[in-house]
């Protein structure tokens, strides 16, 4: 070998040392690894056949995949309907009546909905974004502007009519009037203690008041606006008493339902409720409500879409389980928001509260 060239074996592996480099790099050469050995199959006849029906089953399942999926949605569709079928038999044989809160019902209004949203989403949405894009893009600032001056025209007209109605029909009893005067003070004294009265948005102010009135009539004057509301809170009760349960079961009935223990009652609730709402949002349903009631709210009154989710649900559900409705959003609320959300929650008296 030549001598500017050496080669030393240490434990199975080589060095190298090139002379000719002045000494100044050594080289490990590592062994390449051995080329794995072929193996004969040796499943047999049958073995081969289960390789070549997979083969041909994935090859089907990727030409037939949306044939697939059609039959699938195709076979649960059947079978919801045949169950639901079934249902509304068992409750007619029993002699239930028909009571859209309860039973059968309430089965027909959720099936309502079910069938309401697939129509709205595989058909419907398409369409209706294209029309909303459409007149948003050519709908102008000045237009925006008069819109808005039209809105509060209405709302200004409706409360002008029915305050003159309620002063009209408490002609004989003034007392009467003591609660549309208690609404105007407290808007005054709102106002003239504001820290920047000259940022209040009135008309976001008059058209609240106007939606308040408007909920009471339909639940005061109409006994199916009263059944719908009380209908809401009922399901949202019964829906919570489902962490009651729960907490029964882990903790026991002396804790929970017969000493009313707040760290294992209220806040097994809490969690209950918190589970839920992250399993919502991380499957996206929790954004669609979001958006959609806030968005309505948001149109009607201009507020943002937190606020308004948070003074649509705490009438439900309370000041404390609300806010885990957006408490991913939370950390990116502004200060007025965050105010907006406290007064609402202390505003608000939830219907399980009076449970």
């Amino acid at each position: 070998m030549d001598g500017n060239h050496h080669q030393e074996h240490h434990d199975g592996l080589r060095y190298t040392t090139d002379d000719s480099l002045g000494n100044s790099e050594s080289f490990l050469t590592v062994p390449s690894p051995a080329q794995p050995e072929y193996l004969e199959p040796c499943g047999g006849l049958v073995g081969k056949l289960i390789v070549v029906c997979w083969a041909n089953m994935k090859e089907v399942v990727e030409k037939a995949g949306s044939i697939s999926s059609i039959s699938l949605k195709l076979l649960l569709g059947t079978v919801f309907f045949v169950y639901f079928g079934f249902v509304v038999k068992t409750y007619v044989d029993r002699g239930y009546q028909l009571d859209w809160c309860y039973g059968y019902g309430k089965a027909f209004l959720m099936f309502g909905l079910i069938v309401w949203f697939v129509i709205y989403y595989q058909a419907l949405k398409r369409h209706t974004d294209v029309i909303i894009n459409t007149v948003q893009s050519n709908t102008s600032l000045a237009q925006s502007k008069w819109l808005g001056y039209f809105k509060n025209t209405i709302v200004g007209i409706f409360l002008l009519s029915f305050s003159s109605y309620m002063i009209y029909e408490s002609l004989d009893q003034p007392e009467r009037l003591r609660s549309l005067l208690g609404i105007v003070a407290f808007v005054a004294i709102g106002a003239v203690f504001s820290k920047h009265p000259d940022y209040i948005r009135w008309g976001s102010l008059f058209s609240g008041l106007s939606l308040h009135i408007l909920i009471g009539l339909l639940t005061i004057k109409f006994e199916a606006g009263r059944n719908i509301v009380q209908c809401i809170g009922n399901s949202v009760v019964t829906f919570l008493e489902c962490g009651y349960s729960g907490a029964s079961f882990v903790f026991g009935k002396v804790l929970v339902e017969d000493n009313h223990v707040f760290a294992f009652e209220s806040l097994s609730v809490l969690y209950f409720l918190s589970t839920i709402v992250y399993i919502l949002f991380h499957l996206g349903w929790i954004q669609v409500v979001c958006f959609k009631v806030g968005g309505f709210i948001q149109l009607l009154m201009g507020t943002t879409v937190i606020e308004s989710v948070n003074s649509v649900t705490t009438i439900f559900l309370g000041m404390s389980e609300a806010p885990l409705l957006y408490a991913k959003y939370i950390a990116v609320l502004t200060p007025s928001e965050i105010h907006t959300i406290m007064a609402a929650g202390f505003a608000t008296v939830a219907g399980k509260n009076l449970y």
